[in-house]
C-alpha cells in the first residue's frame, strides 16, 4: 500500500510539472516532447510485474529498448543500483526537467555539474540527430541494445544510430554517477525554469 501511495504521489507531481512545461510543445505536431518522453518512460518502467518488494534487488543484465528508457537504465547501472521498477521510476523523475538542460529543451547556462552532464548529452544527441535527421520524438524512441555488469555498460547489436545514442547515454550515465552528490532539489521538477534561472 505504501508503494502504491508513493507511485501515486510521483505521478501527480510529474503531472503538475508537465502542465507547467507546455512551452516545449512542437508547433508542427502539437506534441509536447516532455509529456511524450515521460509517458514512454512510465509505460516502460511499469510494464514489468509491479509486485516487487522494495527490498528485493532485481538485476537485469541487458536491455533492448527505446533510448529514453535505456538512458535511465544506464544511469542506474553506473550508480550500482538495481533495475527494479521503483528505481526506474525514481531515476526518470529525478532528471526530467532538472536544471536548465535535463529533459526536453534547454536554454541558458548549466547550473551545476549534473546540468552540464545534460548539456553535453543534448549536444551528443544533436550530433547523432544531425547525422540521421530524426524528428524530435523519433530521436528518443530509437531502440538500442546494451548490457550492464560491474557498474559499467556495453553497447551492442544495435543500428548505427542506436549505437551513437547508446554511447551518448553511456557518457551521460558516467558523468551523472561521478557528480550525483551535487544533486540540488531546488533545480528539479522544472523549478529552475519556473524561477527564471535558465535565461
Amino acid at each position: 500500500m505504501v508503494t502504491l501511495l508513493k507511485l501515486l504521489v510521483l505521478v501527480i507531481s510529474l503531472a503538475f510539472v508537465n502542465a507547467r512545461h507546455n512551452e516545449y510543445r512542437d508547433s508542427e505536431t502539437d506534441v509536447n516532447p516532455f509529456s511524450e518522453m515521460l509517458r514512454l518512460y512510465m509505460d516502460e518502467a511499469t510494464a514489468r510485474e509491479s509486485t516487487i518488494d522494495d527490498e528485493q534487488e532485481e538485476m537485469d543484465q541487458s536491455s533492448t529498448n527505446v533510448a529514453v528508457y535505456n538512458l535511465g537504465l544506464q544511469m542506474l547501472c553506473y550508480q550500482g543500483k538495481s533495475w527494479n521498477w521503483w528505481n526506474k521510476l525514481i531515476i526518470g523523475s529525478k532528471f526530467v526537467k532538472y536544471g536548465c538542460y535535463c529533459g526536453s529543451g534547454g536554454s541558458g547556462t548549466p547550473l551545476d555539474a549534473l546540468d552540464r552532464c545534460c548539456f553535453a548529452h543534448d549536444k551528443c544527441y544533436g550530433a547523432v540527430n544531425s547525422k540521421y535527421n530524426f524528428g524530435k520524438l523519433q530521436l528518443y524512441t530509437q531502440r538500442y541494445s546494451m548490457t550492464c555488469g560491474n557498474k559499467a555498460t556495453t553497447c551492442s547489436g544495435s543500428t548505427t544510430a542506436g549505437d551513437g545514442l547508446c554511447q551518448c547515454d553511456k557518457e551521460m550515465a558516467i558523468c551523472v554517477a561521478k557528480d550525483i552528490h551535487t544533486y540540488t532539489a531546488s533545480y528539479a521538477a522544472g523549478l529552475a525554469h519556473i524561477r527564471g534561472k535558465c535565461k
